[in-house]
């Protein structure tokens, strides 16, 4: 046994290995550390988390692994891509955390991978081996790179779930394109951010659900123009597409920010999306002919919480205040792990969204 090396892999010092020996190595290492006289870990791995970055995004990474690590033990690989490489070198290394004073550290993997262009058209080959067996795959897509269409449905079918934030890309809707053979079980990370959102907009109809939504005609969303942040103009879209498919609405056209939909009476609806000015997210529900309306916004103050308000001939609800704390993106990809991979509901809002802004012709759910 070579403890010195052994104890580097359990110290989260990063050792070097041949890209095609990854398996062996890290086999090994695991089976020295398991012995009488190597270090005492208990390992624990609930799922493969296969992260696409950029090489600039290294740094950042390694914070990511460590909360995951403690949340959600999973062995992670990560493909760097790094303009100008080569050839594709790996490193590996334990990432180990003290469950409680007294017991021994709950240890997983990571393992990293670097590679240029050429490397990232051959990634199904790379990471799909190092997927374990009979625990889930997650693929998050970070890189500003789009895969290729090969790459996208080879990845897709050895994958349970693929996380990506099309706010966060250069080039959303390329992106989602490319992930179209995946689009069952794509989980934008922004539908976690707005979890309080949904809720929120549930929480209004408490009481009054029996009769008012059903005359609903009017959805209005607005967010920060071209901010990447989880309450911009793709959240906005997100949350719209929501709103639009618990209503049970169905597209007919759409002209810019504004599209046309039916309601299931088949009377006519209309959705915007609108710029705010203040650079907050809010929606507005309306019903034009009871002259009703009901507001989900961001609070001026305080900031962590959202503000309810509804006004009607019938009832009037003063404004309510209730906590909406921004999540963290490491918060959203571990709502993301723990969820079901597709859920008709999402995916749905997911379509609608891209739709809306004019990534996509097709507002079809298949």
């Amino acid at each position: 046994m070579d403890d010195a090396r052994t104890r580097d892999f359990l110290g989260g010092v990063p050792i070097a290995v041949d890209p095609t020996a990854i398996e062996h190595v890290l086999r090994t290492l695991w089976s020295d550390s398991g012995s009488d006289d190597g270090p005492r870990v208990s390992r624990l791995t609930l799922g493969t988390v296969v992260m696409v970055a950029d090489a600039d995004e290294a740094s950042d990474l390694k914070a990511v692994c460590r909360e995951l690590a403690a949340a959600h033990p999973s062995r992670v690989v990560i493909f760097l891509r790094e303009n100008g490489a080569a050839a594709v070198v790996a490193r590996v290394a334990a990432m180990c955390h003290l469950p409680e004073p007294g017991r021994p550290p709950v240890c997983s993997e990571v393992i990293v991978l670097r590679g240029g262009e050429a490397a990232l058209e051959r990634l199904p080959g790379l990471v799909l081996p190092l997927l374990l067996p009979d625990v889930p795959a997650t693929l998050w897509w970070r890189s500003k790179a789009v895969p290729s269409p090969l790459a996208a449905r080879e990845l897709a079918a050895g994958m349970e779930r693929c996380l990506t934030q099309l706010a966060a890309h250069p080039a959303p809707a390329e992106l989602w394109r490319a992930l179209a053979p995946a689009r069952h079980h794509v989980t934008d990370l922004d539908w976690w951010a707005l979890v309080a959102w949904r809720e929120g907009t549930a929480q209004l109809f408490d009481g009054h659900d029996a009769a008012v939504p059903a005359g609903l005609d009017t959805v209005t969303v607005r967010g920060a123009k071209g901010s990447r942040g989880p309450e911009g103009s793709h959240a906005a879209a997100l949350l719209a597409g929501w709103a639009a498919g618990r209503l049970g609405w169905r597209p007919v056209e759409r002209h810019g920010p504004q599209s046309h939909w039916h309601r299931p009476d088949g009377a006519a609806a209309t959705l915007r999306l609108e710029v705010a000015d203040d650079g907050r997210l809010d929606l507005r529900l309306a019903d034009s002919t009871a002259d009703a309306e009901w507001l989900v916004e961001r609070a001026a103050h305080p900031r962590d919480c959202l503000r309810l308000t509804a006004h009607a001939a019938a009832f009037c609800q003063l404004p309510v205040l209730v906590p909406a704390p921004r999540p963290s993106h490491v918060a959203c990809v571990l709502s993301a792990l723990s969820a079901p991979p597709h859920t008709p509901v999402r995916a749905q809002a997911q379509v609608y969204a891209a739709w809306l802004l004019g990534y996509t012709v097709d507002h079809a759910v298949h």
